[in-house]
């Protein structure tokens, strides 16, 4: 009986280490597909809202990083919304969010 109640314990921590391990950098990448999501439905600017998205929604330490993300995978990101993929699916296709 112990035994369960270890592995139980073991195997609950282990999957709240994993969904906290990645949740800053997929949340960023979600927030972001959303921006841009929310830019095409406007027909506004895109690269100007993905730029003040890094500037001014992104933690200091992480701006460089959303900008390389931007300018590597923003042509991806656009394609997979005009397809309909959802945030989560589209972080996971360019390896910002877990499988």
């Amino acid at each position: 009986m112990r035994t369960g109640v270890v592995l139980a314990v073991l195997l609950a921590t282990a999957m709240m280490t994993e969904a906290y391990r990645k949740k800053p950098l997929c949340e960023m990448c979600e927030n972001l597909i959303k921006k841009v999501d929310e830019v095409l439905e406007k027909g506004g600017d895109v690269e100007e809202a993905v730029d003040e998205f890094c500037r001014d929604d992104v933690p200091s330490f992480l701006v460089e990083y959303c900008e390389k993300i931007i300018s590597k995978n923003l042509k991806y990101i656009i394609e997979k919304l005009k397809e309909h993929d959802p945030p989560e699916q589209i972080c996971t296709d360019i390896y910002l969010c877990a499988a």
